[in-house]
């Protein structure tokens, strides 16, 4: 054999080790190389070689196979220029050619590869055969070379040897086709003209053609495409042909094999369909990322999403369903379909259906919670939709939940012409985006919700009757409203932007800033008044409920204007004609009273029995419209706080006395025995108001006593207060005209005031009075068994007031728990002493505090019924009264009011809640709202949950 035809043996045997191994480099490199013979290179330029390190361990190795799956992460191998520099080698197998006859190194044969890689078992195996075969080729080379130089020798013996070569080559090809078969991959080899020559097992399977139907026959049949175009070199990404005709995605490397003029083409074929498959799946999870974190809605976010999915599968369609609140049907919420084949009898199906759990493929996933595959539409009895289907050439349906937390609150489905099985890597990817897709819409629907109610909040405002304008802490007005428009004479756009000066008068002058911030102290959290200026200039009085809030910009104040210019002018209509009655009806009626009493009692005469009724019934009547003018003023003047009051320590034995002795004419003349049980009680009230209560509830008595009967005063104290109670042994009051009986005008019954006398305004005086002494008034009664009618006045007024202390609530300071009574704590003593006098109004006993500590006192001392809380106290906040509360046993479940200026966070509010709680903002919240909060948290308090 001559040198050429070895080195193309030995480059052979280096190109189907290469082919074998898919490796792009390898080498037969010999110990003892003669003139004639040369090494094998293929991949490699000629003066490399293997890594020195890799020769020395494969001597090392013996006659075993040597694999180096990652040089570079090799000790060995760190400083070795063909890793480090060169042709930088990072994977190498190596296998040592040893002689026959007792292991004598012939040389070595590599495969090597510039990136790490594995071999696998069959291609290990194959290594090994080749090296045999390899050897065998030296053995033979040697034996020829042997021949040459005995050429002397008979032709017996060198034919012998042919024979002898010709059967070592045989078997050689025996292994080599043995070891083609069993590679994994497909192995094809073809002529020049592309005539299919070899074809091993793998292949069959792959493309499903025997071997007796592809060779000799065209490789196109297998590999569509130009023959010229798969040449020597070749390796891409192509497409195959199955015997069914279906086609799919391969891996095709080609290197081509010359024996003298003969060219052969060798083929690997791989199948990329399981990793196209891959590629695609995780395109359509990034997609869906992607458009999650563009789209700003639900509503944008369907149509890419399914679009995304559908196109990395190849499908056809996709819909969206949405379960509806509160959970009882789903329905269709938005769709996808190619654009070139719309199925439009199947989405006008499902655009009109309304389903329920069970019900269809997206109710039978809303069911179970997990995603369903149907691999034929038709076939499937849960599939309602199934003649739609048909009728667009559905065939495969899939469908998964959109959930959060467990709780489903959308489905997603898409759809296929194709028949297509189930696959577990697109299921375990539809449920990982199901769970992303419920994230987003909850977070949409979270979003959906604070824009409509920031569009009913500025609806609103808009169309509020009264004034509502939003400054900065810098006092430059940022939004008003209509009605604030219309109040100033102002349009929107001329005020934001303006500072607040512009709508106060003149006279405030460049202090204006310091005038504000001054006004804010007095104004935050309740209702005050104060002048503003029209665009006209015109000064007019308004009322302003003035809160602060918090946003990420910082401080802001909302104020909350109504124009009461027009009360102010009927408030003086009205203070001048009770002026006009005071005058000008009391001065004439005295006169009238006056001359009919003389008339009465003979002065002009006497007169006959028929006139002297009519004068007696003229000044009866008299009198009673005198009373009625003088009870009309006062009240008008209590409620106005006009009617001057001289508190003092004052003895009520003395104020009984005058009362009983006030009455007692007329008792005697109703027959009614007045007693009184003495006492040395002592109050600090007024002592001639105090008299006027009693006379008017005394007089009432004995109106509705029967005759004989007896009305008892007497004085009861506890708890730092006096309790005046008048019982009497009348017909007794039904239980729903208690409270009433204290308003203007009523009567227990319509005939009372024609048949009992009396202008219906004495009770409501009485209230006014006792209130203004800080007090409470009340009755006790029972229909048939009398009346009592009480009243309760502090005993004393406490330590010196500072300055805006309540007297009222200093009085009320330290005193006795009442038992179920409201603990109020509020720093703000104005405020304080307003919210009292309404719960007592009600009818309820209150305890205050101003600080955190005086609260929490007070509730030790007596858990008290209800805890009306602001947060801001001035030496511990209202969080750590809470916390306090929270601490003792006998105070877990108080009833809690959290009424305060401020604007809470969903975890503040937690924070705060103690029993059932409710919160209330300061100038937001009626005196209606409150009182009716707090009757209802003290009626029912086990009934209540915690709400804002």
């Amino acid at each position: 054999m001559t040198g050429g035809s070895t080195r193309t043996a030995f480059d052979d045997l280096a190109r189907l080790a290469a082919s074998i191994c898919s490796t792009p480099i390898a080498l037969i490199s010999l110990t003892e190389p003669e003139p004639e013979w040369s090494s094998a290179r293929i991949g490699l330029d000629a003066p490399a070689a293997p890594p020195a390190a890799a020769t020395a361990a494969l001597a090392a190795a013996g006659s075993d196979l040597l694999v180096i799956e990652d040089a570079g992460a090799d000790a060995r191998f760190a400083a070795d220029p063909q890793v480090v520099a060169g042709p930088r080698i990072r994977f190498c197998a190596g296998l040592t050619l040893a002689s026959p006859d007792g292991g004598h190194p012939l040389g070595a044969l590599f495969v090597m590869d510039r990136a790490p890689r594995r071999l696998e078992p069959e291609q290990r195996e194959a290594l090994r055969a080749l090296g045999r075969q390899a050897v065998a080729q030296l053995e033979i080379r040697r034996q020829v070379r042997a021949l040459d130089r005995t050429l002397a020798e008979v032709a017996r013996a060198e034919e012998g040897l042919r024979r002898t070569m010709t059967g070592a080559l045989t078997a050689s090809e025996a292994q080599v086709r043995a070891i083609v078969e069993n590679v994994a991959d497909g192995f094809v080899t073809y002529g020049e003209g592309g005539a299919i020559e070899m074809y091993n097992r793998a292949a069959e399977r792959l493309f499903g053609y025997p071997p007796s139907q592809v060779l000799g026959r065209s490789v196109e049949m297998l590999v569509p495409g130009s023959i010229g175009d798969l040449k020597d070199g070749f390796h891409a990404e192509a497409e195959g042909r199955r015997a069914d005709g279906s086609r799919f995605p391969i891996d095709l490397a080609i290197s081509e094999m010359c024996e003298g003029d003969r060219h052969t083409f060798i083929a690997i074929v791989r199948d990329i369909t399981a990793a196209r498959r891959t590629e695609r799946r995780r395109g359509a999870e990034h997609a869906v990322t992607r458009i999650l974190a563009e789209s700003l809605t639900i509503d944008d976010a369907v149509p890419r999403i399914l679009e995304a999915i559908g196109g990395a599968l190849g499908w056809s369609c996709g819909a969206f369903w949405r379960v509806q609140a509160p959970a009882t049907v789903m329905r269709f919420a938005g769709s996808w379909h190619e654009a070139d084949h719309p199925p439009v009898a199947f989405l006008t199906a499902t655009a009109g259906a309304i389903l329920t759990r069970g019900v269809d493929l997206p109710g039978c996933v809303w069911e179970s919670g997990r995603p369903e595959w149907i691999p034929d539409l038709t076939r499937d009895s849960r599939f309602l939709r199934g003649a739609a289907a048909a009728q667009d050439g559905l065939h495969t349906g899939v469908a998964f939940p959109v959930v959060v937390g467990g709780e489903v609150l959308g489905v997603m489905e898409l759809f296929a012409r194709s028949a297509e099985q189930p696959e577990a890597e697109w299921l375990q990817m539809f449920a990982a985006l199901g769970g992303q897709l419920g994230q987003f819409l909850e977070r949409d629907e979270a979003d959906r919700a604070l824009r409509g109610s920031d569009e009913r909040m500025r609806a609103v405002m808009e169309n509020m009757l009264e004034g509502l304008i939003t400054i900065s802490e810098r006092n430059v007005i940022e939004q008003v409203n209509r009605a604030a428009e219309q109040m100033f004479g102002y349009a929107e756009g001329e005020l934001v932007g303006q500072h607040l000066k512009v709508l106060m008068p003149r006279s405030t002058g460049p202090g204006a800033d310091a005038f504000l911030k001054d006004a804010a102290k007095r104004a935050l959290g309740r209702i005050t008044e104060w002048e503003g200026r029209r665009r006209n200039g015109e000064l007019f009085r308004f009322e302003l409920s003035l809160f602060a809030f918090q946003t990420n910009e910082g401080r802001h104040f909302a104020g909350h204007l109504r124009d009461i210019s027009e009360r102010k002018k009927l408030e003086r209509m009205k203070q001048e004609f009770v002026a006009t009655v005071s005058h000008e009806l009391r001065t004439p009626l005295t006169s009238i009273r006056g001359s009919l009493s003389l008339l009465t009692g003979g002065a002009l005469g006497e007169l006959p029995d028929e006139a002297r009724d009519v004068v007696v019934i003229a000044e009866r009547n008299t009198v009673r419209l005198i009373t009625l003018i003088n009870d009309i003023l006062d009240l008008e003047r209590l409620e106005a706080g006009k009617m001057e009051l001289h508190l003092e320590p004052t003895p009520l034995g003395p104020v009984i006395d005058q009362s009983v002795d006030s009455v007692r004419a007329f008792a005697d003349q109703q027959g009614i025995e007045l007693k009184v049980v003495a006492t040395s009680a002592r109050v600090f009230g007024d002592g001639d108001r105090l008299v006027q209560v009693l006379v008017n509830l005394i007089s009432n008595a004995v109106k509705f006593s029967p005759r004989w009967g007896s009305v008892t005063t007497s004085v009861v104290e506890k708890d730092g207060a006096a309790e005046v109670r008048v019982e009497d042994q009348g017909r007794g009051i039904p239980a729903n005209q208690l409270e009433a009986i204290f308003g203007r005008f009523k009567q227990v019954e319509a005939a009372d005031s024609r048949q009992k006398g009396g202008t219906g305004l004495g009770l409501a005086i009485c209230k006014a009075i006792v209130e203004q002494h800080a007090g409470t008034i009340g009755v006790e009664s029972e229909p048939g068994k009398g009346s009592t009618f009480w009243f309760r006045i502090p005993s004393g007024p406490g330590p010196k007031p500072a300055p805006e202390v309540d007297g009222f609530l200093e009085a009320l300071s330290g005193q006795e728990a009442l038992g179920k009574d409201v603990l109020l704590a509020d720093d703000d003593t104005a405020l304080l002493g307003v919210l009292t006098r309404q719960l007592l109004q009600a009818g309820l006993p209150v305890r205050a505090a101003r600080t955190a500590q005086e609260a929490m006192a007070e509730a030790a001392r007596s858990t008290p019924a209800l805890l009306v809380l602001d947060v801001d106290l001035p030496d511990a906040s209202g969080f750590q009264v809470v916390e306090t509360l929270r601490a003792r046993p006998e105070c877990r479940e108080i009833p809690v009011l959290i009424y305060s200026g401020r604007d809470l966070t969903g975890d503040e509010r937690e924070r705060l809640t103690l029993g059932p709680t409710r919160f209330l903002t300061k100038s937001r919240a009626s005196d209606a709202q409150f009182k009716a909060l707090v009757l209802e948290l003290l009626e029912t308090p086990g009934r209540l949950r915690s709400e804002p």
